[in-house]
């Protein structure tokens, strides 16, 4: 009987012809691996944290691609007004807690470096063809949740 790779729920293989990448990668990190409570000023919760989508391809992955004209990430305030409140619940929740402006800042630095690889086309919902930041982190929170989670547990046991 083979044994299943847990490793291989880290990549979301699909067909993508013309988005410029092959595949996304969902990233985490381990905060306690890189934050004592010396240096962050708080002492980092016990579990794997949320780091991004990252689209990538076999030979390259593209970063801070151009955004589309008239596209721009949103303020905090527009952010918390606009997007779906679950979303933003869980991003919270997901990406390491140090404070408001840190979260958003490594949010606002997740688009602009990935995210706009991507031009807002949600993998999880073809439909979602929007050219605004929602969508991105909308299947972030969602391949974390359903990959992630899972993953670490089943790594724990």
């Amino acid at each position: 009987m083979a044994t299943r790779d847990p490793w291989a729920k880290l990549i979301f293989s699909f067909f993508s012809c013309c988005w410029g990448y092959d595949y996304v990668k969902l990233a985490m990190f381990w905060p306690p691996g890189t934050c004592t409570a010396s240096k962050c000023g708080y002492l980092p919760s016990n579990e794997f944290k949320l780091h991004g989508l990252w689209p990538s391809s076999l030979h390259s992955s593209p970063e801070f691609c151009p955004p589309l004209p008239n596209v721009k990430f949103p303020s905090y305030n527009e952010l918390v007004k606009e997007w779906n409140h679950v979303l933003v619940d869980q991003l919270k929740k997901f990406t390491v807690p140090v404070n408001v402006k840190v979260q958003y800042s490594m949010w606002k630095h997740q688009w602009e470096k990935h995210g706009t690889c991507m031009l807002g086309q949600s993998f999880r919902d073809p439909t979602n063809q929007s050219s605004v930041p929602e969508p991105y982190f909308t299947d972030s929170v969602y391949a974390f949740s359903k990959y992630g989670s899972p993953l670490v547990q089943h790594l724990g046991e």
